[in-house]
């Protein structure tokens, strides 16, 4: 093995370790300790580590490119690519449903994410088949692999477009915000405001369930 394929390997072994240790920080530090359990912890880390992975990987990715010492990084690659992909479209959507299932059992709350799980992904697969097919109809051929590639990262430029105007956006209207403490101060009254119905209906709420729950 050569010192290059040594020095990349140390490094990028360095960085995808700096990297999940500074996404658990960050994801610690903004989840609340009483409500988020070590399962979502550990879920929402992996998710943002594999995220950001991506990004800091692809200037190794395009400067090893057709070198010998690209193999380096390419399992690494792979990994973050599909990790994302089943954590987008199977893990995430399943953790969801859970924690949004109105049963109060552990079982009932798995069978409920498992049939909403099983909906979202045949809708999902008939619904890109449909697509494929309308497609190669429209072009008149069975090749359209590279029209999906294309429209995929359209898609994926468009929705950085539209973080990024946000953010854009909003960064400088928070920072006006701060720039008038007595009218942001009058602007947090209101919220708390309704911040104070919200939370007096969900009380109701939640009695409410707990009567029907006991008179059941």
């Amino acid at each position: 093995m050569s010192k290059d394929r040594r020095a990349q390997e140390f490094l990028l072994s360095s960085c995808s370790l700096l990297l999940f240790l500074l996404t658990a920080f960050w994801v610690r530090s903004h989840a609340h300790p009483n409500k988020v359990g070590p399962f979502m912890t550990f879920l929402s880390i992996l998710s943002y580590g594999l995220g950001l992975a991506g990004v800091i990987l692809l200037p190794l990715d395009i400067s090893a490119g057709g070198h010998e010492n690209y193999h380096a990084i390419e399992f690494i690659l792979e990994f973050a690519y599909w990790g994302t992909f089943f954590l987008a479209y199977i893990a995430l959507p399943f953790a969801r449903d859970f924690i949004d299932s109105g049963h109060f059992t552990f079982v009932k709350r798995w069978r409920h994410a498992y049939s909403e799980g099983i909906k979202f992904m045949v809708f999902g697969l008939v619904s890109s088949a449909l697509f494929v097919v309308i497609l190669a109809v429209h072009l008149k051929t069975v090749h359209v692999l590279p029209v999906l590639m294309t429209l995929g990262n359209t898609y994926g430029l468009l929705l950085v477009i539209v973080l990024l105007g946000y953010g854009l956006v909003d960064i400088p209207r928070l920072l006006m915000r701060w720039a008038k403490p007595h009218d942001e101060l009058k602007r947090i009254y209101i919220l708390a405001t309704k911040a104070d119905e919200i939370l007096f209906e969900a009380g109701e709420s939640e009695r409410l369930m707990y009567y029907i729950v006991l008179s059941s």
